[in-house]
């Protein structure tokens, strides 16, 4: 059973201070469940966290190459050792979760590929063989893909397909929030202008995203199937041959 907690994280990456819209989803977090405990995560208390109860994986955490991989990496932990349910600051709420409870693990499939897990709702309980397996791996992916681009480094190494790449490899069982509950009318290409789901609602977020993030979110809103594919696999090609040659 996941326990009334919800954890949100604020690291400082390219602003100092917390956008108005982030601000206002997390006031919606707040008080659509006012029985819930509600945790801001700060960088000073990410690392006490890490150095006091997971000492042994705080080195791989403090060298991580990008902030945004230290930030996706700590969901695992704090979601392992207290269980609860975490939310991106860029995502609001529309009712109570109440409805989620009864479950042990529980994911979001992306609002952008509907075959890829995300990682900005994640529910579980404490001590979740699940969360124990994704805190487990992220050594071995540490590198991953780090010669593609920040992007690709991160998504592969920390984020959504790091998330999707533990799930395929686990016969362990979990519930997924409906799309209707959780994407509705988002994606990337309209989240300013998007309604969301029944439960959930989205404003602009990417604060970690680089160029090459701008670039795969231009052609994933923009161009056809064709083109993306053939662009993807020349922007691949490029990133490696600037690394190797």
């Amino acid at each position: 059973m996941i326990p009334k907690i919800i954890h949100q994280i604020w690291i400082q990456i390219n602003s100092n201070t917390i956008p108005v819209e982030w601000i206002n989803a997390q006031k919606s977090i707040i008080q659509n469940n006012p029985e819930y405990q509600y945790i801001l995560w700060k960088d000073d208390d990410i690392h006490d966290f890490m150095r006091t109860y997971y000492p042994e994986f705080y080195q791989m955490y403090v060298s991580y190459k990008y902030k945004i991989q230290q930030i996706d990496a700590f969901r695992y932990f704090v979601l392992y050792h207290y269980g609860g349910i975490y939310i991106d600051l860029d995502i609001g709420c529309k009712c109570s979760l109440d409805k989620y409870l009864e479950n042990d693990l529980v994911l979001a499939k992306s609002i952008n590929v509907s075959k890829t897990l995300t990682n900005s709702v994640m529910m579980a309980s404490p001590q979740h063989p699940f969360m124990y397996k994704c805190i487990r791996n992220l050594e071995d992916y540490q590198n991953s893909y780090e010669y593609f681009g920040k992007h690709l480094h991160v998504m592969n190494s920390t984020g959504p397909f790091y998330l999707q790449n533990q799930m395929n490899e686990s016969d362990l069982q979990y519930s997924i929030i409906p799309e209707s509950d959780f994407k509705g009318d988002c994606s990337v290409c309209n989240v300013q202008k998007c309604v969301g789901g029944n439960v959930f609602y989205h404003v602009k977020g990417n604060s970690w995203h680089h160029t090459d993030s701008r670039v795969y979110n231009f052609i994933f809103c923009h161009l056809t199937i064709g083109k993306l594919s053939f662009l993807v696999f020349l922007i691949l090609t490029l990133f490696y041959f600037k690394r190797f040659r």
